[in-house]
């Protein structure tokens, strides 16, 4: 299958719809996503997302934080992308932003994703990594989510 799309417009249109099932507080959207086992890599630990139910605890950490701040669905642009040789792996980069009601930006991070293509067509997500320190979603997330299996700190 020869994919008529670039690599950016492929992962911008992932970021999309995902933060579209994010926005609509929509799990089994959400999951569809994702790949299993998936890796997701903040300053403060490393997370190997196992199953459906880590997936979920994730989410639900998630958009619970998300509703503290006041903000409906992350905004997010791609700011690279490219194919890996094998022609199903998009390696990306994008920028997040966190956007209130009243338009003021909350946060902002950046991000690099893998995505691959799967047998039924569809780009599903199998490893993130959040560059950003501190205070971010991503780090604030993971700390919530101490009951997931496969977890180590990270060592600097």
């Amino acid at each position: 299958m020869t994919e008529s799309r670039s690599a950016a417009e492929i992962y911008q249109a992932f970021l999309d719809a995902v933060g579209e099932t994010i926005a609509q507080r929509d799990f089994a959207g959400y999951s569809r996503y994702y790949l299993f086992p998936n890796r997701l890599i903040t300053v403060q630990k490393t997370l190997l997302i196992e199953t459906e139910a880590d997936l979920e605890r994730l989410f639900r950490s998630m958009c619970h934080t998300l509703e503290l701040k006041t903000v409906a669905a992350p905004s997010r642009a791609c700011s690279s992308a490219e194919f890996a040789e094998d022609g199903r792996t998009i390696h990306g980069a994008h920028t997040t932003w966190l956007v209130n009601a009243t338009e003021e930006i909350r946060q902002s991070y950046k991000a690099r994703s893998t995505l691959r293509l799967c047998d039924d067509g569809a780009w599903r997500l199998s490893a993130s990594q959040y560059e950003d320190s501190g205070g971010i979603l991503p780090n604030q997330v993971v700390s919530m989510t101490d009951d997931i299996p496969g977890q180590k700190p990270d060592d600097d």
